[in-house]
């Protein structure tokens, strides 16, 4: 028997949560998620101690439809 706030988490979904839901899950089996880029770029410039530096930034569309950043990193150029 499972607790109402059950969540389940495994490596090829996302989780999963609630006794109906993770029931269901379970019953129909594996499910792969997948992600699939819509555009990708790298972008280099100059950083504030002149080295070029290079970004990358992650977007999610949100609930509401707006867009949000989700990962933004910024690493050094190796040379």
């Amino acid at each position: 028997m499972l607790d109402d706030r059950v969540t389940l988490l495994e490596e090829t979904r996302l989780p999963v949560a609630g006794r109906g839901a993770v029931a269901a899950a379970l019953h129909n089996g594996l499910a792969a998620v997948e992600w699939r880029p819509q555009h990708a770029a790298v972008t280099h410039r100059d950083g504030p101690a002149g080295d070029e530096i290079s970004d990358i930034r992650i977007w999610q569309r949100t609930v509401d439809g707006m867009w949000t950043v989700m990962v933004q990193k910024t690493n050094p150029v190796a040379d």
